[in-house]
């Protein structure tokens, strides 16, 4: 019988940060005096308390670190705890969304799938979208970064959770779950305002800078309107190439860029193979397009790419209806989801490391 105490509190304190993170969007939605502001209010106030009553529940528990057992149900109850509140705005306020439609859109949120079910993003509240997007950010390698740091602050062990998220460290590049986890945190942190400047320099306004920041780092494809990228300019697309591209490598490897090493960031068989894989692709869609007639100029080079490393890196942005490029340009794109980013990265699919240990094994 698995002790189920250890993992109700953590759980409590994982979704009462989630809670506490909804009152970034309701001070966003007060200073627009829009009376959504309301729903994110009801929500913390209904989070913190489930929180706070798990906590207390589960607060005599002595058990200093987790079973492989329980860690797997950790990881399964934390995001499954993470999507249920999270819905909780979407139900309570605009576009008041029945539970069904809440869940699937926080749960695409979350795992930085991209899917939504909302039209009408363009006249949504700024609360809702900062919301998304910050599901999406936390989706990234959030809930995982927080899991590591607050374990071990909470006396139970952290590297269980690692080992049951498909995290990889590349052999423990440091000695402590907490470690890992502030410097990965700190990577992801200075990425993400590093593609929030890019994207104010490229037109974005302020808001929209930071929300796309959010989930293109995470590669979660939530954008703050139905056109997604269509109605961006040319720098905007390249900057989000260039950060999508950052989404779907090893995070490990930034970290050790940053510690002055940046011989395994440059020497990995694995980001090498995404690279090359990337760009033989976008070769591919630019035969089918020229077979298919279409003119081979800078929009055209800038559509293929900018799509291309959105479906490969499972971000999910769209700066045109690329399935009326050709018939192959289709199957193209279907390949490319089925190869995902590089593993330690935010980015979905089988990942690139997968299908190298694959073709090493035959």
């Amino acid at each position: 019988m698995i002790d189920i105490r250890p993992v109700g509190y953590f759980v409590g304190w994982l979704i009462g940060v989630l809670g506490l993170m909804m009152l970034v969007p309701m001070i966003f939605d007060l200073i627009d005096r829009d009376p959504n502001a309301s729903a994110f209010a009801i929500s913390s106030a209904i989070t913190l308390t489930l929180a706070g009553c798990l906590i207390f529940a589960c607060a005599d528990t002595r058990q200093r670190d987790l079973t492989l057992r329980q860690g797997f149900l950790l990881t399964s109850t934390a995001w499954l705890g993470f999507t249920i509140v999270g819905s909780l705005p979407l139900i309570l306020g605009s576009p008041h969304m029945s539970f069904t439609k809440s869940f699937f859109e926080t749960m695409s949120a979350m795992t930085t799938t991209g899917a939504t079910v909302i039209v009408g993003l363009d006249t949504m509240p700024r609360g809702l979208l900062l919301w998304r997007g910050i599901l999406s950010w936390v989706g990234g390698i959030g809930v995982v970064l927080f899991a590591m740091i607050l374990l071990p602050v909470l006396k139970i062990g952290g590297m269980q959770l690692q080992r049951t998220s498909d995290f990889n460290t590349m052999g423990k590049i440091m000695p402590r779950a907490k470690q890992i986890a502030l410097s990965l945190g700190t990577v992801y942190l200075v990425l993400t305002l590093c593609c929030a400047l890019a994207y104010a320099w490229s037109g974005l306004s302020e808001f929209d800078a930071v929300v796309h920041a959010f989930t293109t780092i995470s590669t979660g494809g939530m954008a703050n309107s139905d056109a997604s990228f269509g109605n961006f300019g040319p720098a905007t697309h390249y900057v989000a190439i260039v950060f999508m591209l950052l989404g779907g490598l090893s995070f490990v490897r930034f970290v050790q860029f940053a510690a002055g090493d940046p011989g395994p960031l440059l020497s990995d068989s694995q980001i090498r193979a995404f690279l090359v894989l990337t760009a033989a692709l976008c070769l591919g869609l630019l035969f089918a397009r020229i077979l298919a007639g279409h003119p081979i100029d800078e929009p055209a080079l800038r559509a293929v790419v900018f799509n291309l490393v959105s479906v490969i890196t499972t971000t999910g942005y769209a700066s045109t209806d690329y399935t009326a490029w050709s018939s192959l340009a289709i199957v193209i794109f279907f390949i490319a989801t089925m190869i995902g980013g590089c593993s330690g990265s935010t980015s979905g699919g089988p990942k690139v490391f997968r299908y190298q240990i694959l073709v090493s094994a035959v």
